[in-house]
């Protein structure tokens, strides 16, 4: 079989108990006060009503990544961006198994993507190793990472 070709994404959770809602939610979003569902719009409509919350054209741009950037199929990478320590910190790594929800009742990640996460945790050098960049260097909340290439498991011979 050939190898697996996929985009990847990086979405920063903001703490350590943010991460871990990632993981145990199956999810990862983003929020920035941005109370509207942003369910069904363009790219252009979404832009519109994020910089109703919040005028920056870089909170428009990752809510744009996270719900047009970032398919069903793609990679994603989290790790908290605070609370721990660079050398400490613990990288996750996930597949998008669904598209954009909405989730009111969720006021840390009102928007958010359905992630099956591995059971794994990756030191900043395994994450790097797998993924070919280093993500702690990323400023953004959501960022494309560019493409990663998956060596299909080798077939078992007996």
């Amino acid at each position: 079989m050939p190898d697996l070709e996929s985009s990847i994404t990086l979405i920063w959770a903001a703490d350590p108990m943010r991460h871990w809602g990632f993981l145990r939610q199956g999810i990862a979003g983003i929020d920035f006060g941005v109370t509207t569902d942003l369910t069904g719009m363009s790219e252009d409509e979404v832009v519109s009503v994020v910089k109703q919350f919040d005028q920056s054209a870089q909170v428009a741009g990752q809510f744009r990544r996270l719900l047009f950037g970032t398919p069903i199929g793609s990679l994603v990478v989290t790790g908290a961006a605070a609370g721990v320590t660079r050398k400490d910190r613990k990288w996750s790594i996930g597949r998008v198994v669904g598209g954009y929800e909405f989730r009111d009742r969720n006021p840390n990640d009102r928007h958010t993507i359905k992630v099956e996460w591995s059971d794994q945790a990756h030191s900043p050098e395994e994450i790097t190793r797998l993924i070919g960049t280093n993500p702690s260097g990323r400023r953004s909340t959501v960022t494309p990472l560019g493409t990663v290439y998956l060596a299909e498991p080798a077939a078992e011979t007996g």
